[in-house]
């Protein structure tokens, strides 16, 4: 405040030195210096009264009042329309779905207007601090509640949603005039955290206070707006349009009314009411919005033509013309969506795929659009059951889809289990390829492979013609549009000194001259260069070069080909042996029943998983798999109700396996239930029997593992239980038992997930010397392993309590001290109101630690990190391996600097935080 007055009185004096000189003579300057000198101890000395808030005076309230409205208060609300103006210009609507009344942007978004609300926070904070008058329980000073509403708005767009409804919470408690809007603020914070049933008991409690006529009409503007957000979240778009359209009724606001229309017409094309569609988008383009709404309502309004009265070709046309101009190449998968809707709607399925695969193939930059299309083509193959087409687009979908697109855990699933059919069914297509090429004389063989490298050959020609002309015509165009800046330019018509390029007549001669010497060749690095194969020969001394040559001429190692014209690519891989021929077949007969099961169990197509079923028993009848195979076959004929198929394979089984669990289940239904409680048992057993061993009790461990031997029915539990007993009996220094067992196990259970184990323990004892390199690094892995486990269970997981930010880096290869500073920065401008502190401290070798400190709890820290990794000033110059961050409890902070092991917290951290 001092500071203030005393800027008043260097004004004063500077009045008198620059303007008063003028009309103020030299003999009575003196006086007007006290006259000045005496005003302004007036003035000092009445603000200094009016400036207490202990006395309730009609002039302490209006200086109150003025200071806050057009100090803190103003510039809190310019900042906080500044950030809400920024996010509009660079947040952007999902036109795939139907838009939100309010575009409140993501998490990233939210984040980098944390600048221009953390101010409006502050500056009305302020006010709060130094003007409220509360006097009777009752505020003064008018502009109070405002502040407060500025404030929750600002951490409403901040998606700080908690502090925001607690903000308009407080205002509808102690500002009754506020307390109408405050609570619809309060409903929006409701409906961003899910809390719908809130929200609705605050918008029907609203709707009988606006029947009494009770509320202002700001409210009435703002409350269908709010009530259509209700519905619009919760995808009750029916519901939704009474409010949307009373929105438009209560607000004359261009641009809102304009994008309540396009709401409303997405919902009427949604239901299929393309007249009302219609006109609601021919209404929205009346508008002249910005571009991308107004694109975007003449594809919509095209999609939304009647077939029985509307002008299909004029539709088209328009759409076509869409697609020739430039500015719209990024939107050109929108239009062929257009496209594909319009031919969805004739029936032209053909017409349809291929509309859907152009405005995938023509995608550019829209994920949404690019993933809508991937998986609508996809979904029709699908139909069609092409599976591996089917598969080919729901894996481009997945490529770019949006985490939060609808659904997409399903859809993921959907798509591992057709890339796992797929996989499958291509297996067998190759080796059965493979081994018809096997069967042909040599010299028919190497005539297929050679037409095949021939066809590559011819594409690869193809392709580079291609490239070639798109060349040419660019360097045409380029040409054309040089010789029109170029007339456009020149003043007369008259001669003068012109550029090489600017003449056609002599590029056309160089471009001739150039395809006579190099002939054909793109433009490109290295463009001299027809074969540009790059040819690595390393550091190799002319000794190593030798030696490197006697290797691989002495077959030390033989690399494989990969060259598409090689024959040996192809060759490699016929079977050609014995050996190779039996793996052949081995990969056909795991293949076929994969894709039985993937048929039955992932896509229910019992149809072709029978056909997968039936091919494995033609052409492997003796496959380790057949007895499940037929009883495969018989249940899914039971179910599809083919009786005499089902009764076919029942007595097979009943005849060739009649001793068989399935033998015993299909005559007694029961018996699969006995199966079950035996299975579930013996699971229970084996646990007990491995917390034992865990314990220490090794004769109990020998208990359970006898009894899962001798009581149960083998199966895969059996040499389970027998390694445990094994490893009982080498605790016990009884070696000769330990031996015999594992041996066992070795010898009568060889594909038993125990049998490598038993395998590496029976070398350790008799031949230690002879362990693999390999071997050696798995065995020192897992000693690892272990003791990060044992590292891990040193941390707890308190999601309340107060937590650290924690960045470490490599300070051989970063600027530690930059990269904190930047932090500092990044504080600032967007943690502002959090009063973060930053600081660093070496943890091991040139790692050090840079730390922000501190948050109320782990949600806290991790919208701090969330928020943080996004940031390019921060990590623009940091590659992912000189840096890992992560959040950290004030508890586990001191048992992590003791121990220092980043790999142990990570693990903890990856566990605990991100599985919350």
């Amino acid at each position: 405040m001092c500071h203030t007055f005393g800027k008043i009185k260097y004004f004063c004096k500077e009045v008198v030195n620059h303007i008063g000189l003028e009309i103020i003579t030299l003999n009575n300057r003196d006086r007007f210096y006290k006259i000045i000198k005496a005003s302004t101890f007036v003035v000092i000395t009445l603000i200094l009264f009016s400036c207490s808030t202990k006395k309730n005076t009609a002039f302490r309230r209006s200086f109150h009042n003025l200071n806050t409205h057009y100090n803190g208060y103003w510039n809190g609300r310019e900042s906080f329309r500044q950030g809400v103006l920024e996010l509009e210009k660079e947040g952007h609507d999902n036109y795939s779905f139907i838009l939100p009344v309010v575009y409140y942007g993501n998490r990233q978004e939210a984040s980098s207007l944390a600048p221009f609300m953390d101010k409006a926070i502050e500056k009305s904070g302020m006010m709060i601090n130094r003007h409220s008058m509360v006097f009777n329980k009752k505020e003064r000073v008018k502009w109070i509640d405002d502040c407060y509403l500025l404030i929750g708005k600002a951490y409403f767009y901040k998606q700080e949603f908690l502090r925001a409804r607690r903000t308009f919470e407080y205002i509808t408690k102690t500002y009754e005039p506020l307390a109408p809007e405050a609570r619809l603020w309060m409903a929006r914070s409701y409906h961003q955290t899910g809390e719908f049933e809130k929200s609705l008991a605050i918008l029907e409690e609203m709707q009988s206070s606006i029947d009494k006529r009770e509320v202002p009409i700001s409210i009435l503007r703002l409350y269908p707006l709010v009530y259509a957000e209700y519905y619009l979240m919760q995808n009750r778009y029916a519901e939704a349009k009474k409010h949307l359209e009373n929105g438009i009724i209560f607000n004359r606001q261009k641009k809102l009314r304009t994008r309540l229309w396009y709401i409303l017409a997405q919902i009427y094309q949604q239901e299929g009411d393309y007249k009302a569609a219609t006109d609601y988008f021919s209404k929205v383009i009346r508008k002249n919005p910005n571009y991308e709404m107004t694109f975007n309502a003449r594809i919509s309004l095209a999609q939304s033509y009647d077939t029985e009265t509307g002008n299909k070709s004029m539709v088209l046309k328009q759409l076509q013309k869409l697609l020739k101009d430039i500015k719209n190449e990024e939107y050109r998968d929108q239009i062929y969506y257009a496209l594909a809707e319009i031919a969805r709607r004739d029936g032209d399925s053909a017409l349809l795929i291929k509309h859907l695969a152009s405005s995938v193939a023509s995608s550019v930059s829209n994920n949404y659009q690019l993933s809508k299309s991937s998986l609508e083509i996809a979904d029709i193959y699908f139909q069609q059951k092409d599976y591996p087409l089917s598969q080919a687009y729901y894996d481009t979908a997945m490529q770019s889809i949006p985490d939060d697109y609808p659904n997409i855990d399903a859809l993921r699933k959907k798509t591992d289990v057709l890339t796992n059919l797929v996989t499958n069914l291509s297996e067998v297509q190759t080796q059965d390829s493979l081994q018809y090429l096997a069967s042909l004389p040599e010299g028919e063989r190497m005539e297929i492979i050679r037409k095949f490298i021939k066809k590559i050959e011819e594409e690869e020609k193809r392709k580079a013609e291609a490239e070639r002309r798109k060349q040419q015509q660019l360097m045409q165009s380029r040409l054309t549009q040089m010789e029109n800046r170029r007339m456009q330019n020149q003043p007369g018509m008259g001669g003068g000194i012109k550029w090489y390029f600017y003449n056609p007549q002599t590029v056309s001669f160089g471009m001739a001259e150039f395809e006579k010497r190099w002939g054909n060749r793109k433009l490109e690095d290295l463009w001299r260069l027809s074969n540009k194969v790059v040819v690595d020969f390393g550091d190799f001394t002319d000794e190593e070069s030798m030696m490197a040559a006697d290797s691989l001429a002495a077959g030390d190692t033989i690399k494989r080909s990969v060259d598409p014209k090689d024959p040996q690519t192809y060759l490699q891989d016929i079977p050609l042996t014995e050996e190779m021929m039996e793996a052949s077949h081995k990969k056909i007969e795991r293949a076929l029943f994969n894709a039985g099961f993937i048929y039955y169990d992932g896509l229910g197509n019992l149809d072709e998983a029978i056909g997968c079923f039936q091919e494995l028993l033609k052409r492997y009848p003796q496959s380790d798999n057949c007895l499940l195979a037929l009883y495969m076959l018989y249940r899914m004929n039971l179910d599809l109700g083919n009786t005499e198929a089902s009764e076919k394979y029942k007595q097979t089984i009943l005849n060739d396996f009649p001793d068989t669990d399935y033998a015993k289940i299909i005559r007694d239904p029961e018996y699969n239930n006995v199966l079950l409680e035996e299975l579930n048992r013996k699971s229970a057993l084996y646990k007990e029997a491995y917390l034992a061993y865990e314990e220490g009790m090794y004769n109990l461990v020998m208990v359970y593992a006898e009894e899962g031997i001798n009581d149960y029915t083998p199966d895969e539990f059996t040499p389970k239980f027998k390694y445990l007993k094994a490893i009982a009996f080498g605790a016990k220094q009884e070696q000769d038992s330990l031996v015999k067992n594992l041996q066992e196990i070795v010898a009568m259970y060889p594909n038993s997930e125990v049998t490598p184990l038993a395998q590496n323990i029976l070398q350790q004892l008799f031949n230690p010397d002879l362990e693999t390199e390999e071997e050696g690094e798995t065995a020192k892995e897992e000693a690892i392993s272990e003791e990060l486990l044992e590292m891990m269970k040193e941390f707890n997981y308190s999601p309340d309590s107060q937590h650290f930010y924690v960045l470490i880096l490599d300070g051989s290869k970063v600027n530690v001290n930059a990269t904190k500073v930047k932090v500092s920065d990044y504080n600032g401008k967007f943690q502002s109101l959090s009063q973060l502190s930053v600081s660093s401290v070496m943890l091991k070798d040139k790692k050090q630690m840079v730390t922000v400190s501190s948050f109320n709890n782990a949600s806290e820290a991790k919208d701090y990190l969330t928020d943080i990794s996004s940031n390019e000033y921060v990590f623009s110059r940091l590659s992912a391996e000189d840096y890992v961050h992560f959040i950290i409890s004030a508890e586990n902070y001191p048992t992590f600097y003791k121990n220092k092991n980043i790999d142990a917290y990570l693990m903890f951290f990856n566990t605990a935080y991100e599985n919350e």
